[in-house]
């Protein structure tokens, strides 16, 4: 992976859900993090447990955009 540590922003890009989902998970104790001050770090090893798990169901993923709320702006 390359990288030590990674963001909360981060990991939520890399598996397409939102960054609150990624909050979420370390909160719940599904996803391991430390804090540095007010941010919370992800170990790579962790982020590649996570992705090799991929055990994100589809309730996990929040949708960044309602697509039935856009239909009706147009």
């Amino acid at each position: 992976m390359g990288k030590r540590f990674w963001t909360p922003r981060e990991v939520a890009t890399l598996l397409g859900v939102h960054r609150r989902t990624v909050h979420r998970w370390i909160h719940k104790g599904e996803l391991r993090a430390y804090r540095f001050g007010r941010q919370f770090k992800i170990p790579d090893l962790e982020v590649a447990r996570l992705v090799s798990n991929a055990n994100i169901t589809k309730k996990d993923r929040t949708p960044l955009f309602d697509v039935t709320l856009a239909n009706d702006l147009v």
